[in-house]
């Protein structure tokens, strides 16, 4: 069983839908992934993203399920990029930065804890976007695997 105090965030995975209705007896079921500190406040924060993105309240809806995303291999160290907007006192910035952790929740632990020192943006002013994980040691992102193959390339063009 994972470890329930580790990280101060845990993704969730919440799905909700309009109520049905007789005219819509079978409305869109919308599922989102979010990090909040419990199950309580993902919902929340899934009705929130919910009413800005399609014209569904809390009022008019249901939460279908709401759970805990785990992470496969919590002890082998991966890269995680994590897409981030945030809202600072200029305005709204989209971001992109890597992390190095056994976890997701570990990760997105750390880019909240920059993000309030270097930034001064707090929790609620931020959005995660997406995310992805790498297991490659060493190479950040996808420009070193792509100067290597141009480099592999130029190679090959000179030997023929």
């Amino acid at each position: 069983m994972p470890q329930e105090g580790a990280f101060k965030f845990h993704q969730y995975q919440v799905v909700g839908r309009h109520l049905p209705s007789e005219q819509d007896p079978t409305p869109t079921v919308y599922r989102m992934k979010v990090w909040a500190k419990d199950a309580v406040r993902a919902k929340s924060k899934f009705w929130y993203f919910l009413r800005k993105l399609r014209r569904v309240k809390k009022a008019n809806g249901q939460i279908i399920a709401a759970n805990e995303i785990f992470e496969r291999k919590p002890t082998t160290v991966k890269n995680f990029g994590i897409w981030v907007r945030y809202q600072s006192r200029t305005g709204y910035h989209n971001m992109y930065k890597e992390y190095r952790d056994t976890t997701l929740n570990g990760a997105v632990d750390q880019m909240y804890s920059e993000m309030a020192s270097r930034h001064r943006v707090r929790f609620p002013c931020i959005q995660v976007r997406s995310s992805s994980s790498s297991s490659r040691h060493g190479a950040s992102g996808s420009g070193s695997s792509s100067s290597s193959s141009r480099s592999r390339s130029r190679r090959r063009s000179r030997l023929a």
